[in-house]
């Protein structure tokens, strides 16, 4: 977890992005309803909450974190007079999940086709497979959407598939040339893959591995479907291979770490490189195939966290008295978005994400390029309150 002030520094820009999402607002300008003297504009959060039922919790439920940051822009943003100026934004709240089926576009829909609220755009959703899905329905529907976590990310560099939709962060396509990199530097010319299937993110990012592993010139000497319930020990030692590379989330990795332990695939034998870090405390969980229990205590953990590397793409960074786009401080708003966090959440702790950010960032974004957008279509006699996102030619 970042501290207050490595967190703070970690606000962005993103002014490449927010040029092509302008051009994409430019074409595609939301309706929106009127409210007293200024203009409505609706913005949609789509965001993964904790489920009540603790056996049905998506794999990533940080909108208690992000929701506060994605609020507070908005805030931010209707007290700026000199920001879509007659206009004022209204956040929907939603909860998106994080899985395929996908409560991501149910949420979506119901506001679509069910709410008299004409949606001007959509941040989030924060997972992968919450994405594909959101972002199918924008292009379907036309609404420009702007995610800002990096598994997003890396399924909306598709603008064939998705025109409307904009990633905030880096792609974890780029961890994988990391990997690659550090493979050329020390020499490693046979590695071993397993990858978690139920995980866009992580499949999509093991088959860009196996595609920069070949160009490389690396072998991959084997490729094996990983989850909870299978991990390929047997297979791995078979392979030969000394370096194994891991495209699993950071629960499954602790299982996976814990086999690795009881069966001798860790260090000085074997190198983990592991795409999202794993899970160091105990560990305790029945396996199926082979019929039994494994169990490792926190400090078994940590000697088989001697056998990993991870890649973490950092953030861009500024120094904390730097002033942004909204005219403040990143230190003022790190400070007021922890005010926020504590207010929502009930709670003094600290949050656990500093996509909080992006978050942020991403109303920003989203707001700056219809603000931009007035000018022209001033010029057409129109406004964003009687142009529709079927108007792609004036």
């Amino acid at each position: 977890m970042l501290s207050r002030d490595v967190r703070g520094a970690t606000m962005s820009s993103c002014s490449v992005r927010l040029c092509i999402l302008r051009a994409v607002l430019l074409a595609f300008v939301a309706v929106s309803t009127c409210s007293g003297s200024n203009h409505t504009l609706y913005f949609l959060s789509i965001l993964p909450y904790p489920d009540p039922e603790p056996s049905l919790n998506p794999s990533i439920a940080d909108g208690p974190d992000l929701f506060p940051a994605v609020q507070l822009a908005v805030d931010h943003v209707n007290n700026r007079s000199d920001v879509l100026r007659d206009y004022h934004i209204e956040l929907i709240e939603t909860d998106g999940g994080c899985d395929i089926s996908s409560k991501a576009l149910i949420s979506l829909a119901s506001q679509l086709f069910h709410s008299d609220k004409q949606i001007a755009g959509i941040i989030g959703p924060s997972c992968s497979e919450s994405a594909e899905a959101v972002g199918a329905m924008s292009r379907r529907s036309e609404i420009a959407l702007l995610s800002f976590h990096q598994g997003s990310s890396s399924l909306l560099t598709n603008r064939t598939a998705y025109p409307y939709s904009i990633g905030m962060a880096d792609s974890p396509f780029d961890e994988v040339r990391a990997y690659i990199d550090l493979m050329k530097v020390l020499g490693w010319t046979r590695v071993a893959a397993v990858y978690n299937i139920e995980m866009l993110v992580d499949y999509s990012q093991f088959k860009q591995f196996q595609k920069e592993a070949q160009i490389a010139g690396i072998e991959l000497t084997l490729s094996e479907v990983v989850s909870e319930i299978f991990i390929p020990h047997r297979e791995l030692k078979e392979s030969f291979s000394r370096v194994i590379v891991a495209f699993v989330r950071a629960d499954v990795a602790s299982k996976i770490m814990c086999v690795a332990y009881h069966n001798n695939l860790i260090y000085p034998n074997y190198q983990w490189i592991l795409s999202n870090g794993y899970e160091s405390g105990s560990v305790s969980f029945y396996y199926e195939p082979e019929d039994r229990e494994y169990k490792c205590t926190a400090e078994e953990m940590r000697d088989a966290g001697d056998s990993e590397v991870s890649v973490v793409l950092e953030l861009p960074s500024a120094p904390i008295n730097t002033d942004i786009v909204s005219g403040m401080s990143i230190e003022t708003i790190t400070e007021a978005y922890y005010q926020r966090w504590e207010l929502y959440n009930n709670s003094t702790d600290l949050p656990h994400t500093y996509f909080a950010f992006l978050a942020y960032d991403s109303v920003w974004a989203m707001a700056l390029a219809l603000n931009g957008s007035l000018e022209t279509l001033q010029e057409k006699n129109m406004s964003l309150t009687n142009y529709t996102y079927g108007q792609s030619s004036a």
